[in-house]
């Protein structure tokens, strides 16, 4: 979300465009590998995706299951996971907060901290992501509507008494990677009012030349 047509000042703004998409794409000559690439993938994370509503059936060691759903996204989408530090694992109500890169952090955070997310309410009505978004009960906040984020804010605090983990992007917004943006404290206050500990997460994605 940029900053054209915001509604008031407290929606983020993030410089990044489709530059930075371009400026990682090299040499002319490697666009048409590219496009063979991006239609392979795109191939087989359709695929991967048509599994999806499996995950709804409650199932023993589900959250297992969710972890190698999503490193299976992540291979079929050529993205390879390498984790620093030691993440709180199996912990019954938690929260935890990351930077926003890319749609795809919901696959990657999930290959390590399955939960529920808290995502952008018009997901909901986007043609097959919307039908992941509702088996996934995510937590839909529309960061246009400021009267709306105390609403967000207690079903984070319920979801989070209840033992479930609840991932929350506080910056609002995706940044390239090469800018970012402050984490907004809103839903920090649910962890506050569970009583439950907060996990940050910092995310990173580099090319094959390692930029």
């Amino acid at each position: 979300m940029t900053g054209q047509g915001r509604s008031h000042p407290w929606l983020p703004e993030t410089t990044c465009d489709h530059h930075c998409v371009l400026s990682g794409l090299g040499e002319p000559g490697h666009l048409f590998l590219e496009t063979l690439r991006c239609v392979r993938r795109i191939t087989a994370a359709a695929l991967v995706l048509m599994v999806l509503p499996l995950l709804a059936v409650p199932l023993p060691g589900h959250l297992r299951i969710k972890r190698l759903y999503c490193r299976a996204m992540l291979s079929a989408l050529g993205i390879r996971i390498t984790l620093s530090g030691g993440p709180i694992r199996n912990l019954r109500g938690m929260l935890v907060v990351s930077n926003h890169v890319s749609w795809v952090d919901v696959f990657t955070v999930g290959a390590v901290l399955p939960g529920t997310f808290v995502a952008r309410a018009d997901l909901i009505d986007w043609p097959a992501v919307g039908l992941a978004a509702r088996l996934a009960r995510i937590i839909p906040i529309d960061r246009g509507d400021l009267r709306g984020l105390p609403a967000v804010v207690d079903a984070v605090t319920g979801r989070l008494r209840a033992g479930s983990t609840v991932v929350a992007f506080p910056e609002g917004t995706t940044y390239c990677g090469t800018d970012h943006g402050r984490f907004r404290p809103a839903l920090f206050q649910s962890a506050i009012d569970a009583a439950r500990p907060v996990q940050p997460v910092r995310l990173t994605y580099h090319h094959r030349d390692g930029k």
